[in-house]
């Protein structure tokens, strides 16, 4: 039978002598623990740095919302500016036609307002005026004989007529008529409108308007000034 050698029972040691250091066995219970911990302290820094950045956060958010909805509202206002231009009423001369052109007669002619737009206009002043003149009309005297201190239409509905007969304040002589067909005196029938739209009650629109008698046609032509609107 073979003898042991005296070392093969002696736990093995160090250099120095001492018996070497074993790592205890954590046990399961614990190391589970120690990663829920772990998972606890990384959601409480991830809180932490939330509550730091947030705020800067929701002013970022809050500054790009305000501004995309500025956009929106300007392109909205710009959308219902267009709709109103599109739909406001607008007043003008569709015809003017000589009614009565004799002498020993008041020199009469028919107007013919018409609302173009797609909306009624309200508090109509309409005012047209005959002049016999040697010369052009001018602006000034367009201005001194035009008063629309009374409303001779209150209401045109979206496509509607006004019609308007206006006489000259003399009778038609002789004289008049040779000069008016020899062009040596011009026939003017001149006008001005203000109405309102249903958008707004305060501010007037206006439409001027000014032609002159064709006596080769027989027709008044629109001059090439004094005719404007707003």
């Amino acid at each position: 039978m073979t003898k042991k050698s005296p070392t093969e029972n002696t736990p093995p040691t160090t250099s120095t002598g001492k018996k070497p250091e074993t790592t205890p066995k954590v046990p399961a219970e614990t190391e589970r623990q120690r990663k829920k911990s772990s998972a606890c302290n990384s959601f409480r820094d991830w809180i932490i740095r939330w509550k730091e950045t947030a705020p800067w956060l929701i002013l970022i958010i809050t500054a790009v919302y305000s501004f995309i909805s500025f956009l929106q509202w300007d392109s909205l206002k710009t959308q219902m500016e267009l709709v109103k231009i599109s739909t406001i009423p607008y007043i003008g001369t569709k015809n003017i036609e000589i009614n009565k052109l004799e002498i020993g007669e008041r020199i009469s002619v028919n107007i013919f307002w018409e609302n173009g737009g797609q909306t009624p206009a309200y508090n109509i002043s309409v005012q047209s005026h005959i002049a016999s003149l040697p010369g052009p009309i001018t602006k000034d005297y367009i201005a001194k004989n035009i008063n629309l201190s009374q409303k001779t239409c209150g209401f045109l509905p979206a496509g509607a007529i006004h019609h308007q007969t206006v006489f000259s304040p003399v009778v038609m002589v002789d004289e008049w008529l040779t000069r008016l067909n020899s062009k040596d005196l011009n026939l003017y029938v001149y006008g001005t409108a203000k109405y309102y739209d249903p958008f707004d009650r305060k501010n007037a629109h206006h439409l001027n308007f000014c032609a002159k008698y064709d006596p080769s046609r027989k027709k008044f032509l629109f001059c090439g000034i004094h005719n404007e609107s707003n």
